[in-house]
């Protein structure tokens, strides 16, 4: 944990989950996403829930590299890379907010390295396609709509998610 100026103020030990994305949700809940694994802690840094993701989804995630997660109060959304070249992919999976009922909502986004950033906004799942430069827009059920914002808006690139709010 790092305080408002970026100085270490205390370390959770994870133990055998080798963090590689974290969400810090307004209700006091952090999920951590790592490679094969996902947790859920509360706002003490104590774990309320793990899932090996070889136990889900047959299977199909357990080596696969977690890196963006978004959260609602029904659903944490989690994108989940294969490969780690430019052409890497990402296969967003939804889940209720205990790790139950996972599915595949959608396919095959390009992120460089397999990095892929999710934010939600409303009712719209926003993904940032760093390898094609563009933002895509999805219903929280994983149906495509158009983004309706220009990566190059008002004459200046958009810089994250966060740009578009």
């Amino acid at each position: 944990m790092l305080d408002a100026d970026g100085k270490l103020v205390e370390t959770w030990p994870m133990n055998d989950l080798a963090p590689k994305a974290v969400l810090a949700c307004a209700d006091g809940t952090i999920y951590v996403a790592g490679e094969g694994k996902l947790a859920k802690l509360d706002a003490s840094a104590k774990v309320l829930k793990t899932v090996d993701l070889s136990e889900v989804l047959d299977g199909a995630y357990a080596e696969a590299h977690a890196s963006g997660l978004a959260a609602n109060d029904c659903h944490i959304y989690i994108a989940f890379g294969v490969g780690r070249s430019l052409r890497a992919t990402e296969d967003i999976v939804h889940f209720d907010r205990e790790f139950g009922s996972p599915e595949i909502i959608i396919e095959k986004q390009f992120g460089c390295c397999s990095k892929i950033d999710l934010d939600l906004k409303d009712d719209v799942l926003l993904i940032a396609e760093n390898s094609c430069h563009r933002m895509n827009r999805f219903s929280l059920d994983g149906e495509r709509w158009n983004v309706g914002a220009s990566a190059t808006a008002a004459g200046s690139k958009v810089l994250g998610l966060a740009a578009i709010r």
